[in-house]
């Protein structure tokens, strides 16, 4: 077990790609591993239901599919709450791309790149990198 300087300590190492910042990313990540586990828990909770409004409210897939659960969105305060959302399929990607893209993203969540599999076993899987992604999976 170490502690956040530790941790910190062992940051200095890093070698990010070129142009590639990632050092405050990599901050709030190690800030939070180190929260106690209630902190932590209430944090996941706020994120969680931020998360899925968000979704609710700039994603036409998930306005319907939100729409139609028994369950209001500020009622998902747990990631077991997860288990009831419908599961997307590699059918609905295809057929509902377009209805998947946010209308708005936060600022730094710019779509900046767009990608696609190989096809190997059926049609090509696209995904679009926001700035954040990018930064992870370039």
């Amino acid at each position: 077990m170490t502690d956040l300087e530790q941790e910190r300590e062992v940051q200095e190492a890093w070698r990010p790609r070129p142009g590639q910042d990632v050092r405050r990313l990599c901050d709030r990540l190690m800030a939070e591993e180190f929260l106690p586990e209630e902190k932590l828990r209430q944090r996941r909770s706020a994120k969680l239901k931020a998360l899925i409004a968000f979704a609710r409210s700039q994603t036409p897939y998930y306005a319907e599919k939100l729409d139609g659960l028994d369950r209001g969105v500020s009622s998902f305060n747990n990631p077991a709450a997860l288990a009831e959302l419908p599961i997307l399929t590699k059918t609905d990607v295809h057929l509902r791309r377009e209805d998947l893209v946010a209308r708005r993203l936060p600022r730094g969540h710019e779509i900046v790149q767009r990608r696609s599999s190989s096809g190997t076993t059926g049609p090509p899987a696209v995904v679009y990198h926001s700035t954040a992604s990018a930064v992870l999976w370039p």
